[in-house]
Protein backbone atom coordinates (compact mmCIF):
# COMPACT_ATOMS: atom_id res chain seq x y z
CA UNK A 1 0.00 0.00 0.00
CA UNK A 2 1.79 3.85 -0.65
CA UNK A 3 -0.69 6.56 0.59
CA UNK A 4 0.18 10.17 0.20
CA UNK A 5 -0.86 13.05 2.54
CA UNK A 6 -0.74 16.84 2.42
CA UNK A 7 -1.92 19.01 5.47
CA UNK A 8 -3.03 22.22 5.96
CA UNK A 9 -0.55 23.95 8.94
CA UNK A 10 -1.85 27.22 8.10
CA UNK A 11 -5.24 27.66 8.00
CA UNK A 12 -6.39 28.97 4.16
CA UNK A 13 -2.97 28.51 2.53
CA UNK A 14 -2.90 26.27 -0.63
CA UNK A 15 -1.01 23.17 -0.48
CA UNK A 16 0.90 22.05 -3.34
CA UNK A 17 2.60 18.35 -4.16
CA UNK A 18 4.15 16.59 -6.72
CA UNK A 19 5.62 13.27 -7.81
CA UNK A 20 7.91 12.60 -10.53
CA UNK A 21 10.66 9.56 -11.62
CA UNK A 22 9.25 6.82 -8.52
CA UNK A 23 9.57 3.13 -9.22
CA UNK A 24 7.64 0.54 -7.77
CA UNK A 25 9.31 -3.04 -7.68
CA UNK A 26 6.85 -6.04 -8.06
CA UNK A 27 8.35 -8.46 -5.55
CA UNK A 28 10.25 -7.99 -2.48
CA UNK A 29 14.11 -7.51 -2.47
CA UNK A 30 16.21 -10.45 -0.13
CA UNK A 31 18.82 -8.32 0.57
CA UNK A 32 20.07 -5.01 -0.61
CA UNK A 33 22.15 -6.29 -3.58
CA UNK A 34 19.09 -7.37 -5.29
CA UNK A 35 17.76 -3.89 -5.48
CA UNK A 36 21.28 -2.41 -6.60
CA UNK A 37 21.20 -5.13 -8.95
CA UNK A 38 18.37 -4.81 -11.13
CA UNK A 39 18.62 -2.85 -14.63
CA UNK A 40 17.34 0.60 -13.73
CA UNK A 41 16.26 3.20 -16.26
CA UNK A 42 15.13 7.20 -15.37
CA UNK A 43 15.90 10.37 -16.75
CA UNK A 44 16.11 14.13 -15.46
CA UNK A 45 14.15 16.10 -15.36
CA UNK A 46 11.06 15.16 -17.41
CA UNK A 47 10.32 17.30 -19.04
CA UNK A 48 13.67 18.75 -20.61
CA UNK A 49 14.10 22.07 -21.96
CA UNK A 50 18.05 21.95 -22.84
CA UNK A 51 19.82 18.64 -21.87
CA UNK A 52 18.95 15.64 -19.97
CA UNK A 53 20.63 13.46 -17.33
CA UNK A 54 20.26 10.13 -18.49
CA UNK A 55 20.98 7.48 -15.41
CA UNK A 56 21.16 3.68 -15.62
CA UNK A 57 22.14 0.79 -12.99
CA UNK A 58 23.54 -2.77 -15.12
CA UNK A 59 23.43 -6.06 -13.82
CA UNK A 60 26.67 -6.79 -15.65
CA UNK A 61 29.24 -5.38 -17.51
CA UNK A 62 28.45 -4.88 -21.30
CA UNK A 63 28.56 -2.71 -24.47
CA UNK A 64 25.83 -0.24 -25.13
CA UNK A 65 23.76 1.85 -26.96
CA UNK A 66 22.34 4.43 -25.87
CA UNK A 67 20.07 5.77 -28.70
CA UNK A 68 17.30 8.97 -28.71
CA UNK A 69 14.52 7.99 -31.60
CA UNK A 70 11.42 10.26 -32.01
CA UNK A 71 7.72 9.61 -32.04
CA UNK A 72 7.58 7.69 -35.75
CA UNK A 73 11.13 6.24 -34.96
CA UNK A 74 14.04 8.53 -36.37
CA UNK A 75 17.06 8.26 -34.39
CA UNK A 76 18.07 11.47 -33.34
CA UNK A 77 21.05 10.74 -31.16
CA UNK A 78 23.09 7.56 -31.00
CA UNK A 79 26.21 6.95 -28.68
CA UNK A 80 28.08 3.56 -27.57
CA UNK A 81 29.24 2.96 -24.08
CA UNK A 82 31.06 0.68 -22.25
CA UNK A 83 28.58 -0.15 -19.69
CA UNK A 84 30.60 -1.02 -16.35
CA UNK A 85 28.64 -2.66 -13.50
CA UNK A 86 26.44 -0.25 -11.40
CA UNK A 87 25.30 2.44 -12.05
CA UNK A 88 26.28 4.99 -14.53
CA UNK A 89 25.20 8.13 -16.60
CA UNK A 90 25.59 9.66 -19.38
CA UNK A 91 24.13 14.40 -20.09
CA UNK A 92 22.44 14.74 -23.72
CA UNK A 93 22.49 18.22 -25.41
CA UNK A 94 18.98 18.62 -25.91
CA UNK A 95 18.95 22.30 -27.23
CA UNK A 96 18.08 21.27 -30.99
CA UNK A 97 15.68 18.65 -30.33
CA UNK A 98 12.37 20.36 -31.31
CA UNK A 99 9.86 19.86 -28.58
CA UNK A 100 7.90 16.37 -29.23
CA UNK A 101 7.91 13.30 -26.71
CA UNK A 102 11.12 11.03 -27.50
CA UNK A 103 12.04 7.45 -26.56
CA UNK A 104 15.15 7.10 -25.00
CA UNK A 105 16.71 3.18 -25.21
CA UNK A 106 19.65 1.58 -23.91
CA UNK A 107 20.55 -1.77 -25.40
CA UNK A 108 23.57 -3.98 -24.99
CA UNK A 109 23.66 -7.93 -25.09
CA UNK A 110 22.77 -8.38 -21.88
CA UNK A 111 20.55 -4.86 -21.28
CA UNK A 112 17.79 -3.71 -22.70
CA UNK A 113 15.16 -0.92 -21.07
CA UNK A 114 13.03 2.22 -22.80
CA UNK A 115 11.88 5.34 -21.22
CA UNK A 116 9.53 8.12 -22.88
CA UNK A 117 11.09 11.94 -22.43
CA UNK A 118 9.33 15.23 -23.01
CA UNK A 119 10.99 17.74 -24.94
CA UNK A 120 9.52 20.94 -24.13
CA UNK A 121 11.53 24.40 -25.14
Amino acid sequence: MMRFIAEDANAGSLIEAALDDYQIWDGLPVSVDNIETQNILSLFPNAAKNQIRINYNVKTNDNISIVISDKIGKVVYSQKEEAMFGTGYKTVDLSKFANGIYTVSINGAKTNFNKKVSVVK
